[in-house]
């Protein structure tokens, strides 16, 4: 992954960051990511973090493999972040700029319908992103 190298992507994930970074790259915007898989203990620290500009969720989708933050969102013009927003919503990803508060550099997709569904997708990815590092 552009910025990152290896990470933990859901299955069902990783194929629409693939059409996102494609569509952007094809555009002529070569975009790289800072963050997708967080363990539960990294994204427990990154929510405590005074420096954190939006406070990570506890259950956050970044701990179920279902969501990745695009780096130097904020310094591109307001045209390529439209752009780059476009092409997330082409792939099937939505966007944290929607957030209250926003979290624009967040694209994320949300397959759970509530909490406790949401508890075991982190808890299965927590436990394939071990058996992944132990290979």
């Amino acid at each position: 992954m552009p910025g990152i190298g290896k990470t933990y992507l859901d299955d069902s994930f990783a194929p629409q960051v693939t059409e996102f970074i494609t569509l952007n790259k094809e555009a002529g915007i070569n975009i790289s990511i800072s963050s997708a898989f967080r363990s539960t203990d990294y994204q427990k620290s990154s929510a405590l973090a005074k420096s954190a500009i939006v406070k990570p969720a506890k259950y956050s989708l970044h701990s179920c493999g279902y969501a990745v933050d695009v780096s130097g969102f904020r310094n591109y013009n307001k045209s390529i972040q439209n752009k780059i927003v476009e092409f997330a919503l082409q792939s099937g990803l939505k966007w944290g700029g929607d957030f209250n508060p926003t979290d624009p550099v967040h694209f994320y997709v949300d397959p759970t319908r509530n909490l406790n569904e949401r508890i075991k997708l982190i808890n299965d990815a927590q436990i394939q992103f071990k058996k992944l590092q132990e290979q």
